[in-house]
This record gives structure tokens, C-alpha cells and sequence, in this order.
């Protein structure tokens, strides 16, 4: 199951993050000035982190999603309550949710790229580092709490099974 969200996050940062070569460590620098100043960047962070904590939670019911019947069927759609309703079918909980902060991630990713163009020179994985240590250490946002966040995901595995139950 673990497996299945680390295969997912590692999808959609894949997707939402271009894959170039690192310029190195003086050009992180300026791009984290950069970033800190940045209301784009603040504004996509917000949606990262719904994200994240919305797949900690497991808010999204990600184990029982089927991404075959997902990827078979979104080719047809051509709305967005279509793609709500496939991705519902498929077994997701909070479907709207979901694809809202993707979507708006995506869309302020992209927007970040145009406003901080030394964005575009990091790989994936560089960026996802110099954004977390941005947004949670430079600007002092509170980071996760993750043991608050499993007891969250306790309770609403509980209250799924209740709603099945009866």
C-alpha cells in the first residue's frame, strides 16, 4: 500500500516537474532567494501540501483506486466532471479535491517556470528538496506533523468501515 502512494507522488511530481540537468549549487542559491520572494510559489506549495497531507491522511482512498480502469477511460473524457466521475468510479474518495489542488499545482507550477526561469534547470528531484527546504524551513512553515496526520488517517479508515458495515 505504501508502495502504491510513493508510486503515485513519484507520478505526479514526474508529470508536474520538467526533467533537466542541475547548473549547480550557485544558481540553487539565487533560486531560493528567488522562490522565497515569489507569491506563486507560495501559492503552489499550499496546493503541494494539501496534496500531501491529503495522501497521508489517506483521504483519497488510494489503495482501493484502480489506475487501469483510470487510464482505459480518461482518454474519452473531454470535462472536468467527467474526469471527477472516472477517477470516482475508479474508487476515489474526495475525486474533486483531488484533481482541484492537482490541477492548480500544475497550473501555478507552470506559472512559477515563467516568473523564475532557473526553475526550469533543476531535475525533479532537486527541485521537490530546494522547494520543501524554501517553503518549510526559509519561511518557517509549520512542516507536517505526522503523528497527528496517522491518527487523522486512523479515523477515517474507521469511519470508512463503519459506512460499509452498515
Amino acid at each position: 500500500m505504501k508502495r502504491k502512494y510513493l508510486y503515485f507522488c513519484i507520478i505526479i511530481w514526474g508529470f508536474s516537474l520538467s526533467c533537466t540537468k542541475d547548473k549547480g549549487t550557485s544558481a540553487k542559491v539565487s533560486i531560493s532567494s528567488q522562490l522565497d520572494n515569489s507569491a506563486t510559489f507560495k501559492k503552489y506549495m499550499t496546493y503541494e501540501s494539501s496534496l500531501e497531507t491529503g495522501l497521508v491522511i489517506d483521504k483519497y482512498n488510494m489503495s482501493n483506486v484502480d489506475f487501469k480502469y483510470i487510464s482505459s477511460h480518461v482518454k474519452g473524457v473531454h470535462s472536468h466532471q467527467g474526469l471527477i466521475d472516472v477517477y470516482t468510479k475508479a474508487g476515489m474518495d474526495n475525486a474533486a479535491d483531488y484533481l482541484a489542488n492537482s490541477l492548480k499545482s500544475n497550473l501555478y507550477y507552470l506559472k512559477l517556470k515563467a516568473e523564475v526561469r532557473d526553475v526550469s534547470t533543476l531535475n525533479s528531484r532537486d527541485f521537490a528538496t530546494l522547494s520543501h527546504k524554501v517553503y518549510y524551513e526559509d519561511m518557517h512553515v509549520k512542516k507536517l506533523d505526522y503523528v497527528n496526520l496517522k491518527e487523522q488517517r486512523r479515523v477515517i479508515r474507521l469511519n470508512r468501515l463503519n459506512l460499509k458495515n452498515n
